[in-house]
Parts: C-alpha cells; sequence; structure tokens
C-alpha cells in the first residue's frame, strides 16, 4: 500500500444526529481544494451513557485508524460530553503506552507523543494529559504492526514484514528479538504475517499469526492461524483465520479471531479455547481493563469479506460490518458500548485503554497554552537528546 499524501488520508469527523450537543469534537482541518467534501465525511456516534461510563471507570482511550491515518484519543469532560480529538498519522498501526509516552508505529516509523501537561494542571480546563508529538524513528518498510514496553522499559514491536518481534536501533532499521523456529532467514517477505505478541510480567511470551509457514502466506488457506509460545517457541493454539492481537489477562491468553468476527479466551496450560462474543466486522487491537475489553472492527475493504465465515455468519444474522470501538463485559460475554465511525474511515488497526487519564489532549503545541505556530512564551532551555529506549512508568 502506497503512502498516502493527499487530503483524502485526513477525513473530517462530524457529529451524527442526536449527539452534537454531547460530543466534543476536535479534528484536524481537511484542505479540499474546491472538491465535494461529502466524499472526505465521517459520521461519528456513540453508545447511549459512554461518556457516563467513562468517567465510572476513571480512563480513556487511545484508537488508530490505518486507511485514513489518524491517531484518536477518547475521554469525557466530566459533565456528561464524550471528546473526540485527531492526529494525523499516515498509515497508523500499533499503540504503546507508558504513562509518560504514547508511541504509535506505522508502516516506516515509529513515532512518539510525549505528555507535556504538568501535572496536576488542566490544559484548556478540560484535558489531563496533552500528547504531544516529539520524537520519531524512520525504520524502512517494517509494516510494523503492535508495539509493547517491557519490563525495563524498552520498546518491542512486530516487525510483519522480517517475520520477526524487534526493537529500535541509533543505526540500523531495526535489531531483531525473536523469530518463529520456522522462518529460516530474516528476509523482507512476509512469510507468515506476523502481527501480534502478548507480554506476561513484563516479557514477551505470545503471538500471532496467520500461518506457520516459511513459505509465504498469501494464497493458502485461511484458518491456519497460530498463536505461539515464544518461550517454547512452540504453537500454543491453531486453525484461526487471520487472528491478531494476542493478550494475556486474568490467568488467560485472549486472540482475536479476525476471520469469524470472535473474541476468543484460550486456557494456557491445555490451548483450549471459548468463543466469549462475537463482533460484526474484522477485529483488529485489544485492551483490557478489569472485567472490560476494548476492541476495534473494520468494514471489508472490497465488498465483502470474502472466503471467510465471518461474511457468511453476517450474512446469516442480517447484519452489515462495522468500522467501530467496541468496550465488551468479559464476565457476561457482551456487548456494553461502542463508538461507531461510518464513512471516509473504514479500516480500524489498535485501541489502548489510558488507565491513568480522563481527558486527553493531541495535538501541536509549542507551549502549553499556545497552539500551532502562535509561541506565546519563552521554550525552556534544551536538554540532552532523548534516549533511544523510552523511560519505563513510573
Amino acid at each position: 500500500m502506497n503512502e498516502q499524501t493527499g487530503p483524502e488520508s485526513v477525513p473530517a469527523l462530524h457529529a451524527g444526529d442526536g449527539i452534537k450537543d454531547r460530543l466534543i469534537l476536535v479534528a484536524e482541518g481537511v484542505p479540499l481544494n474546491g472538491r465535494d467534501p461529502d466524499p472526505l465525511r465521517t459520521e461519528v456516534t456513540f453508545s447511549e451513557g459512554l461518556p457516563e461510563w467513562l468517567h465510572g471507570l476513571g480512563v480513556s482511550v487511545a484508537f488508530t485508524t490505518y486507511d485514513s491515518g489518524g491517531l484518536h484519543l477518547v475521554g469525557q469532560d466530566g459533565a456528561g460530553k464524550l471528546t473526540l480529538l485527531q492526529n494525523r498519522v499516515v498509515e497508523a498501526s500499533g499503540l504503546a503506552y507508558n504513562g509518560k509516552q504514547l508511541c504509535v508505529g506505522t508502516r516506516t516509523s515509529v513515532r512518539v507523543y510525549k505528555d507535556i501537561n504538568p501535572k496536576g494542571k488542566r490544559h484548556r480546563n478540560i484535558y489531563d494529559k496533552v500528547f504531544v508529538h516529539r520524537v520519531g524513528y524512520t525504520t524502512g518498510i517494517l509494516d510494523i504492526h503492535e508495539l509493547n514496553f517491557d519490563n525495563t522499559g524498552q520498546l518491542y514491536f512486530v516487525n510483519s514484514r522480517f517475520s520477526c518481534v524487534a526493537t529500535l536501533h541509533p543505526v540500523h532499521a531495526f535489531v531483531p528479538v525473536w523469530k518463529p523456529h520456522f522462518i529460516t532467514t530474516l528476509v523482507s517477505e512476509d512469510r507468515c504475517h506476523l502481527n501480534g505478541m502478548a507480554f506476561v510480567d513484563g516479557e514477551l511470551r505470545y503471538v500471532s499469526a496467520f500461518i506457520a509457514s516459511d513459505g509465504g502466506w498469501r494464497g493458502k488457506e485461511n484458518d491456519k492461524g497460530i498463536v505461539m509460545d515464544t518461550r517454547a517457541n512452540a504453537i500454543l493454539a491453531e486453525g484461526f483465520i487471520k487472528p491478531h492481537s494476542p493478550r494475556y489477562h486474568q490467568g488467560a491468553v485472549w486472540i482475536l479471531d479476525s476471520g469469524r468476527g470472535q473474541l476468543v479466551r484460550i486456557d494456557e496450560a491445555s490451548g483450549n479455547r471459548d468463543n466469549v462474543v462475537f463482533i460484526p466486522g474484522f477485529l483488529k487491537g485489544l485492551s483490557f481493563f478489569g472485567r472490560y475489553a476494548a476492541l476495534t472492527s473494520s468494514r471489508p475493504r472490497d465488498e465483502s469479506f470474502i472466503g471467510m465465515e465471518l461474511d457468511g455468519t453476517l450474512k446469516a444474522r442480517g447484519q452489515e460490518p462495522w468500522c467501530a470501538v467496541f468496550f465488551v463485559d468479559i464476565v457476561k460475554g457482551a456487548i456494553v458500548h461502542w463508538i461507531r465511525l461510518n464513512g471516509r474511515i473504514r479500516e480500524m488497526l489498535d485501541v489502548k485503554f489510558l488507565t491513568d487519564a480522563r481527558c486527553p489532549w493531541v495535538g501541536v503545541l509549542t507551549s502549553i497554552g499556545a497552539s500551532g505556530g502562535k509561541q506565546q512564551t519563552a521554550p525552556a532551555q534544551p536538554t540532552a537528546a532523548p534516549a533511544l529506549r523510552p523511560a519505563a512508568a513510573e
């Protein structure tokens, strides 16, 4: 997929009918150059009570959109309104957060956003976190998918192009950390579509891939997806359709069986699995907070999810695929809330609960209180260049 640089790469977000007075929407402008704005619109709607639900949990949410290139932060103002802020990130994919830095992977880079808000302050009297893009690492085409910090603060990422888990390096594009036993050499061929990883106690433990093959995954059967134990370098469970986003939570391994639209719980000891809930769309991105999971669903790139069980299930249920963030009660196995995007945005990638922020902000600042190019206060004296390895969360 070629990088998009035209105005279509950032859709214009609009509040859906009936929620204009319940949504604070801060979307980046789209230069239309005289074109009809309608094809660039994406309508945002959300479930009744979502702001109050987030307020009760004391959390916010970050999610990324790939095809339209965006980092989105969702919170609430404490007075019943949902906040949604949009920042352009071309081909945005995985997310990692350690309390101070929010990292976003792309096809060719890693962007690091710093929280620059003074502790205890409220930016514009609303926002308790202020994320500004301050550091970027250009990697070349690695098709970076998921990211995560280990227990030392090292940033890991899934390098799908080279079929391995990797980390950053000051000179080289990446340093490999782990690869499946069936991958014989690290070459730029995306041989198994390694795409997700899970950490246990801050250490890499599980990964997901479309197939256990050294010879490529395209044109092969859909139901060859695997979850691997990286410590044993062995398959824990298999038979998934294009799986994504393994996670470890409450003593179990979780996976998105994306081609079936199912959130699945896997027993760590036996590899046995249970479907928890069906979601109407192609699933990517998974985050947990207590008994709740956040995950994203996408609409198909073409007319249908050809060759996948998901397509037949949607037709049998009489449902249309959603482009959305869903919130699931994993105890009840039920959807409790959602944020739907209908229009230009079609493909979602990752989602993450921000457990220490109720109302985060993202954008361009030269200083707190000054946006864009209007610098109102003198910048602080420069400090040493940031270290390659992001600091661990306190």
